[in-house]
């Protein structure tokens, strides 16, 4: 049983101005394992990836496989590129469509953090991202049974700084701060497995 997670640097970790790597999927796999859950993270992202990045790699990934779970993380480049939220929203649309082909059966939506370097004009952006994320996403149930959670990636829960948890580069989160994601991460996929699971039952 699989749990992938898509996206780019965030996904895959970054940290220490590229010459270290703490994936969330570390943390995330530990939650995993003390839930006996039998997911096993799978981390399928690159740095500076856009989200049509994310769905060409993804589309390349053999029929075969399959996953259980999801978690997409995309967004933060495609705002620096200047792409329109309706067309993030239209690549995010078919990302989920080809999860839910390969079987998965929650998938989660990061929302995008506020970073300590962030300008008034990508707070904005983001902020309206995340608006409709949650809006279009938000705790749903797509046909085929699949729940859509959006997770909070804002690290400390209350959808403001904590410099703490970033790296010096004020983007990118140090291990602690991907650790803490990780934990957001596993509370999210929880909460859409116990509606997975009231679903089936019903």
């Amino acid at each position: 049983m699989s749990f992938w997670l898509l996206g780019n640097s965030f996904t895959r970790g970054y940290c220490c101005d590229g010459k270290k790597e703490h994936p969330y999927a570390l943390e995330l796999q530990k939650q995993l394992a003390r839930s006996h859950s039998g997911l096993v993270a799978v981390v399928m992202a690159e740095n500076g990836e856009l989200g049509s990045d994310v769905l060409r790699r993804l589309r390349t990934v053999a029929n075969s496989l399959r996953c259980d779970a999801a978690c997409v993380f995309v967004g933060v480049n495609d705002i620096d590129a200047g792409h329109t939220q309706s067309e993030v929203f239209a690549v995010i649309g078919l990302i989920a469509r080809e999860l839910e082909r390969r079987g998965c059966r929650q998938l989660l939506l990061c929302a995008l953090p506020a970073c300590p370097v962030d300008s008034a004009w990508t707070t904005e952006r983001k902020r309206g991202h995340n608006r409709a994320l949650r809006d279009t996403y938000g705790d749903a149930r797509r046909p085929g049974g699949v729940v859509t959670v959006v997770v909070n990636s804002d690290v400390d829960l209350q959808g403001s700084v904590r410099p703490e948890l970033f790296d010096e580069d004020g983007l990118h989160l140090t291990p602690t701060g991907y650790d803490a994601l990780g934990k957001l991460v596993f509370e999210a996929w929880h909460s859409a497995a116990a509606v997975s699971s009231t679903t089936l039952a019903a």
